[in-house]
């Protein structure tokens, strides 16, 4: 029986048996788009700021996508690394909130920003040939 995209999520195992998210025909499955929301707490970056401050915080962030990198460039040589993939996101994300307080970036601005972005990619893309 062949699985739809849900069901490795109905089933809990968090992983698509296809291939990470990725459908038979090698197009994206709809269930694996990005999250619009990340639950990071507020009171925790603004605590863990004040604590480490301000320097140690950024080269964190810079450590952390490193670390992420790493993972990725891992995962191109062949590795089945997922779970180290998805723990190395969850610090990145953790560290672009305390990015976001640090540099007094607004959710708007940030989203206008992520906006034209992805208008200025979906307008390359439609220029050429996908």
């Amino acid at each position: 029986m062949r699985r739809n995209c849900t069901d490795c999520i109905l089933d809990g195992t968090d992983a698509c048996s296809r291939g990470a998210g990725r459908a038979v025909d090698d197009k994206i499955c709809g269930d694996f788009f990005p999250t619009k929301v990340v639950e990071v707490d507020d009171d925790i970056v603004r605590k863990s700021i004040e604590y480490y401050g301000m320097d140690l915080q950024l080269n964190v962030a810079i450590e952390e996508m490193s670390e992420l990198t790493k993972e990725i460039c891992k995962h191109i040589r062949g590795k089945e690394n997922r779970a180290e993939i998805v723990e190395e996101m969850a610090d990145v994300f953790i560290m672009l909130a305390n990015l976001q307080s640090m540099f007094y970036v607004s959710e708007r601005e940030l989203n206008r920003i992520i906006t034209e972005k992805q208008e200025r990619l979906k307008n390359r893309m439609e220029g050429e040939e996908v």
